[in-house]
Formats: structure tokens, sequence, C-alpha cells
């Protein structure tokens, strides 16, 4: 009950100050207010103050305020100071948007102390939660993971029962019974499916035959959930060594391996050089030198006079395959410089996978996940842009669902009514904290998006006519004016009915 009244306040609370935009800013260009409404049908609260009747519906799900020759047809208003009738376009565009302008200042205000606070990113898009999900704050672990009063983690524990936590079971114990996720026993970390790598079946040739067997599944590399088979790809023909956390039958495992061996190729021999005479030709590989634990191209000759200087020794044994395979083994006494009088190039080798692998979805739990905080100075700024960002998106969402409703009867799952919000409202006002603050900022940026959107009936089809009445220099014939908003009206109506059916179908 109590989360229900606490989404209803903060509808109110949007309704009334995007009003009060609209009330204050036309008292103050002298324009007379009948009506001050909040809610639609009937009435259970009103009193008149300030020349102004102030009403309350019992549905809150829109206000208006009554301006003074506003829509009327008599064009003596036009010549009354008090109606908006008789304003000019500048001062109609400042009572018009000043709904608009308040609830996005609501917005701007709240995530701005949100970011202020510290609370969880703004995810607009999917390469951003890639990027979160692969944070070096964000910790996922998968499966279900569970913890309990005493901080200790119970990994490898299985829900069976959704997440509800009516009861799990624990690898390390029986079955643990709870009635409710309420109980303050255990706690069960929010779950989230991301993609993993499922092994079909691997071949005798492929460079990782008899580490990994069919239905062993890649849940990271390096430490990063991979979305992609392209990005899968990429990784195995690196020459980066790779560390698969891999879930086998016997649990999770890491598996270090390099997928492509980089080998230095001898490109050229110089002439007279100690390599030459040693036999050594091109087309040769460079296989090993003694003393060293890898051959990097880079500052190889470096390397050498290092090794030479904590060995003591003067010469190095060299290590080369020739055209034919063959292991050719040569003692050289490099120059002071750590050469030998070879050009080497850095060849790569992609191993042949001979597998079958398959992308799925698979849940993990989220342990914890990465923040974000600005100090009082920046936070304004990344708020702001944020909103114009988060603006754009709820502009196409909107234009899009306006014309997916009247072209093809549908709906997208993205997009929700008054009853979707009303049921996420609830949701965010049990957790409280800063998700509600993000909540509230969010929809009230969402009112002012579309508001603004040149649909009549709405503000912005109001500002619509008025910029055309400032490029006419005359004002549009009411009567055909009040119809267009008329009409519009009932779309929206429509519009708002066909969203909430599909708001009801979905739960």
């Amino acid at each position: 009950m109590i989360n229900i009244l606490g989404v209803l306040l903060i509808i109110f609370f949007l309704i009334l100050i995007h009003e009060f935009g609209h009330y204050i800013v036309a008292k103050r260009n002298g324009v007379k207010v009948h009506e001050f409404a909040i809610g639609f049908g009937p009435t259970f609260c009103r009193f008149k103050k300030y020349g102004t009747l102030f009403k309350l519906g019992i549905l809150p799900l829109g206000g208006y305020v009554k301006l003074h020759g506003e829509d009327s047809f008599d064009p003596k208003l036009r010549k009354d100071k008090a109606s908006f009738a008789s304003k000019t376009p500048w001062q109609k565009t400042k009572i018009i948007c000043a709904g608009v302008f308040m609830n996005f200042l609501v917005f701007w205000v709240l995530y701005s102390i949100s970011l202020v606070v510290g609370t969880q990113p703004l995810i607009l898009n999917y390469d951003e939660f890639k990027e979160q999900i692969n944070s070096p704050s964000t910790i996922v672990y998968h499966g279900s993971y569970v913890k309990n009063s005493q901080e200790q983690e119970l990994e490898g524990t299985k829900v069976l029962k959704d997440q509800t936590l009516t009861s799990f079971v624990d690898i390390n114990g029986p079955v643990q019974q709870l009635e409710s996720i309420s109980n303050l026993d255990y706690e069960l970390f929010p779950s989230l499916s991301l993609p993993v790598v499922k092994l079909l079946d691997i071949g005798p040739k492929s460079s990782l035959f008899g580490r990994l067997e069919p239905g062993d599944t890649i849940v990271k590399v390096n430490d990063k959930i991979v979305f992609s088979k392209e990005e899968f790809m990429n990784l195995l023909s690196s020459s980066k060594l790779l560390n698969l956390q891999v879930l086998k039958s016997t649990g999770l495992e890491t598996l270090t391996f390099e997928p492509n061996q980089a080998q230095l190729y001898v490109s050229k021999v110089q002439p007279n050089s100690l390599a030459q005479q040693a036999g050594v030709m091109s087309g040769w590989t460079l296989n090993s030198i003694e003393g060293l634990d890898s051959l990097e191209e880079t500052d190889l000759a470096i390397q050498v006079v290092q090794s030479l200087a904590t060995t003591g020794k003067d010469s190095l044994k060299y290590s080369f395959l020739n055209q034919r395979q063959e292991l050719v083994e040569l003692e050289l006494t490099p120059t002071q410089s750590g050469t030998i009088g070879v050009y080497l190039s850095e060849t790569f080798s992609v191993p042949n996978l001979d597998m079958n692998l398959v992308f799925e979805d698979s849940s993990f739990s989220l342990i914890n996940s990465a923040k974000q905080q600005y100090s009082f100075l920046q936070a304004p700024w990344v708020a702001l842009s944020r909103g114009y960002e988060v603006a754009q998106l709820s502009a196409v969402a909107i234009s899009n669902t306006f014309v997916s409703i009247f072209t093809r009867l549908e709906v997208s799952e993205e997009v929700g009514g008054p009853i979707q919000v009303f049921n996420t409202g609830k949701e965010f006002v049990a957790v409280g904290g800063t998700a509600l603050l993000n909540f509230v900022a969010l929809i009230s940026l969402t009112l002012a998006v579309v508001n603004i959107l040149p649909i009549p009936a709405l503000d912005g089809g109001r500002l619509l006519f008025i910029i055309i009445e400032a490029f006419r220099a005359k004002a549009l014939n009411p009567k055909y004016e009040s119809a267009i908003h008329a009409l519009g009206f009932v779309l929206l109506l429509l519009m708002i009915f066909v969203i909430s059916i599909f708001d009801i179908i979905r739960l």
C-alpha cells in the first residue's frame, strides 16, 4: 500500500510541477488563469485563490491550466490585455514551454544529486552495456550466487524456483528451504542473461584438443564476457596469451594458452656476417636463444647483450628451424651490440581450431556493478549531457510508437504506458535511494519530451502554431486550430488506450 501511495505522489508531483510552470509564467506575463487542475474525472477537492479555481480529480493521469482567451473564437479577447490571445509570440512561447522546462529542471536537479551521491550509470545502448559488464568495477558470477548472513558465499548454488528463492541447493550442503526472498539470512544476487560459448565437438588437430571436451562452456576470455562470434574469433586469431574461464562438469577451471605462436622468420642474412659463416640462410626460423625466455622482435639485440652480461658468457646457443623443418643448433658469438647478422620478421601461425562452437545465453549473477560519481561542479554538466542523449532516444521511441500504432497496431516491448510505469514505480519506491531518484528524473524527462513533440493538443503542437503565427505575422483561424487540437487529443487518448492494452497483456 505504501509503495502504491509513493507512486501516486510521484505522478502527482510531476504533473503539479509541469502545470505550475505554465501557471506561474502565465501570471508573470499578465495572463489570467481561470483553472488549475490536476487529474481528470470527478473532482474531490476544489478551492479558489488568486482568481484561479484549483481542482483535484480522482484520476491522476494529467492536468491542465485554463488560460483566459486560449482557444477562444471571440475577437474581442485579442484586445483584452489579460488574455493569452493578446500576447506576443515570444510571450506565448514562454508560457507554453514553461511546463516542459520545469520537467527538465526536475530531471537535471535529481540526476545531478544522484551523480554526486554515486549511482548506477544510465545505459543507453548495447555498446555501453558491454562496457559496463566488462568494467573492472563490475563482478559477474556464472550461475546463481547466494550469500548468507555471515557473509559466506554459497557458490555453485542452484535456484530451484526462479528468483523467488523459495528453495535452493548448496553444493556444500542439503536443500535450504526459505519462504521468500525477504528472509534476511540469505541474499540472492540479481541475475542477468549474458552470452557464453559452448563447445559442441573438438577434433585432434585443434590446439586445445585434450584440454577442452564437448559440452564445456567458455564463460569468459581474459576475465571478460565475449558478446559476439567475431569478437571471439578475433581473440583466437591474436598472438596474445589467453585465459579461458571454462565451465566443466567438475566446475569452473582456468585454461591458459597462446593461440598463435609468434615466430621470428629470417628474411635476410648479411654477407660475411657471423650468421652467414655459420650457415644460416634466409627462410629459416629462429626458434630460441639460450638464456631468453621468449623471443620478441623489438629489443631482441638488447636482450642478448643483457643475457651475456648476466651469464658472463661470450657465446650463446641459437636454435633454428630450416626449410625442411629440421632443428639446427649453433653456438654463436654475438657482436657487442648483440647481433649476429640476420634480419628478422615476426610471423604468426593461426592454429587449426578444428572445433564446432555455438553462442548461447546463460544466467549470471551481478555481484557488484560500476558506479558513477562526480563532484558538485562536474555532476550538472554530466547530467545535462546524458539528459540530451536520453531525450533524443525518447523522442525517436515515442515517434516510432505513434507511427506503429496507427499503421500496424503494434507497440514495442520497450515502450510502456501508465500501467507499466505504475508497476515499475512500485519497485523503485520499494528500493529507494538513488535508484528512485533516477526513476523520478527519467519519468520527468520523458514527460518533457512527450509534451514538446509537435503533436496537436500537446505543448509542442501549440508551440508549432505559435511559430506559424510568428512567420505569418497574424494568428491562424481559432476554429481550425481548436479543431486540430481536439483531433490530436482524441488520437492521444486512443494511443494511451492501445499502449495500456499491451501493458495488461504483458502483465
